[in-house]
């Protein structure tokens, strides 16, 4: 059962594709264990983990 979302986001989230220490699934399930209800992805020079996260954003039930 999916926790309720709250209607938090967080526009500003940096994954492994960047500087980030998080890969992008990890990113999503944690906004997911967090109660958010939309990420966005701002990795440096990079799209690279966005895909992945918008796929983990399906399972966890995130807008990325």
């Amino acid at each position: 059962m999916a926790e309720a979302r709250d209607g938090r986001i967080d526009l500003h989230v940096h994954t492994t594709a960047s500087d980030g220490s998080l890969t992008p699934e990890q990113v999503v399930a944690r906004a997911a264990k967090l109660g958010l209800a939309a990420i966005a992805i701002t990795d440096h020079d990079s799209v690279g983990g966005v895909a992945k996260a918008m796929e983990a954003g399906k399972v966890h039930g995130i807008e990325v």
